[in-house]
């Protein structure tokens, strides 16, 4: 069974993450660390199993998770794939479950862990607290690209797109033009229309005797 983190003291531990970004990244996260960022109540401890659930540190080790999350154009993406992989049970019971009601996380905890009416509460609000810092269309997003290879925001067709696009059937193209020359006009200006028909659709110049034949295919 998943021993799903809860704190008393949410508020804490919003700040703490808050803090992540600013702090240079410790050796070690310890107990006995915590009170040097201002974080000395026996109840902040249980940051250090929230961190830990969610793949910030490993033992008391902070990870790459952690460093990544300190830049503020992935924090967002980094935190909804932490919670997702922390939470993968209940995200394969809920695929939206940080858009579910506290009746339905409640019911969830409920399922999975021991623990009271007050535990579930506390679990239920340090879930949604860890939420508060993630953006999961950005981590969708992120998914998607690097499926398709494409980085940057740059959504490139994937190879796989891109073989079926070539092997598809060529379809004829049709173009019809209308032209509607003066009756008044010379000779040398209906000469210079389809020289310059010419040059836009065969990109050459017209030669001679081709003239009539462009007008009878543009007639067609």
């Amino acid at each position: 069974m998943t021993e799903y983190p809860y704190i008393n003291t949410t508020g804490k531990l919003r700040e703490f993450i808050s803090k992540i970004s600013s702090m240079g990244v410790p050796d070690t996260v310890t107990v006995k660390w915590l009170p040097t960022v201002g974080f000395g109540s026996t109840n902040h401890r249980r940051i250090l199993k929230v961190l830990r659930f969610i793949g910030f540190l490993e033992g008391n080790m902070p990870t790459a998770r952690w460093q990544s999350f300190r830049d503020s154009t992935k924090a967002q993406s980094i935190m909804a794939e932490a919670i997702r992989e922390g939470y993968s049970e209940l995200y394969h019971t809920y695929p939206d479950a940080h858009l579910r009601s506290d009746g339905d996380l409640k019911n969830f905890f409920k399922g999975h862990m021991p623990g009271g009416d007050q535990v579930i509460g506390n679990t239920v609000a340090t879930f949604r607290s860890l939420c508060s810092f993630a953006n999961f269309d950005a981590h969708a997003v992120l998914e998607t690209d690097s499926v398709t290879g494409s980085k940057d925001g740059d959504h490139a067709a994937s190879p796989s797109v891109k073989a079926n696009v070539q092997n598809l059937p060529l379809v004829p193209l049709h173009i019809h033009l209308d032209i509607h020359i003066s009756s008044d006009s010379t000779s040398m200006q209906i000469d210079q229309v389809f020289e310059s028909m010419a040059r836009h659709l065969y990109g050459r110049e017209v030669l001679a005797g081709e003239a009539d034949y462009i007008a009878r295919e543009v007639d067609e």
